[in-house]
């Protein structure tokens, strides 16, 4: 979602493992940077991304991760802890308190898409044919949220 007018700019259907959210995470990174010329400075997220790995990679991509880190001392001093250090002070930023502050619209395109969109319980059977459904789907929304957009000028 890009954070000035609450458009869904990416999104991805994946197997429910654990690991798909940070994976497709790097993924719509790449895929917007490359669709959409647009390079994100900073990404806002919950702290089910706050993994060590997956913030160095994203500050590897040249993306700051503005992702709460749970409490309780860093252990690892690797790459992946230096990683979580640095998120960490991030946490203390004005820049953060906005991010996360932002980032609760996200949420708001999944209540659309679960309930007018009828995400919530898709008939579909398949991946591939669930993200046709999804595209489709955050494409009405960013439709009317367009509208919406255009209206209050």
């Amino acid at each position: 979602m890009e954070n000035r007018h609450g458009l869904c700019v990416a999104a991805a259907v994946d197997v429910a493992d654990g690991q798909a959210e940070r994976r497709n995470a790097r993924q719509l990174v790449v895929r917007v940077q490359r669709c959409h010329h647009v390079r994100p400075r900073t990404l806002g997220m919950d702290s089910g991304y706050d993994d060590g790995k997956f913030l160095a990679a994203l500050e590897q991509a040249g993306v700051l991760a503005q992702v709460p880190i749970r409490r309780g001392r860093i252990v690892a001093q690797d790459v992946g802890g230096q990683a979580r250090h640095r998120a960490r002070r991030r946490m203390q930023q004005a820049r953060y308190r906005v991010s996360q502050k932002i980032r609760k619209r996200i949420e708001e395109i999944f209540g659309w898409c679960k309930t007018v969109g009828r995400l919530a319980r898709t008939r579909l059977v398949g991946r591939w044919k669930i993200a046709q459904e999804v595209l489709v789907t955050i494409s009405a929304y960013n439709l009317v949220r367009l509208v919406r957009l255009e209206s209050r000028t």
